[in-house]
């Protein structure tokens, strides 16, 4: 049976259909997770941008001056913010 026409054409239909599923969901894959690590990378961007921004300058200058109090503030603010932001902690 295996010698066939109808036999081999059937194999090479299939292994085509097999071959281009493989390189369509290979493709798909690829496509969605480079999208995925895109949005996460602005989602990202856009945190730092947003906790840095919480940051005064004066605030900074305080906190390396040794201001212990500032440095306690800007601390409690940050672990706010970072507490409630997912991204964060992935």
């Amino acid at each position: 049976m295996k010698s066939t026409v109808t036999w081999q054409l059937g194999i090479i239909f299939i292994g085509t259909i097999i071959a281009m599923l493989i390189i369509t969901s290979v493709a798909a894959y690829k496509t969605a997770y480079d999208k995925l690590y895109e949005a996460a990378g602005i989602e990202a961007y856009g945190c730092a941008n947003i906790t840095a921004g919480l940051a005064t300058e004066d605030t900074m200058r305080a906190v390396l001056k040794g201001d212990k109090a500032e440095a306690q503030a800007l601390g409690t603010q940050l672990n706010w913010t970072t507490g409630h932001k997912a991204i964060f902690e992935t």
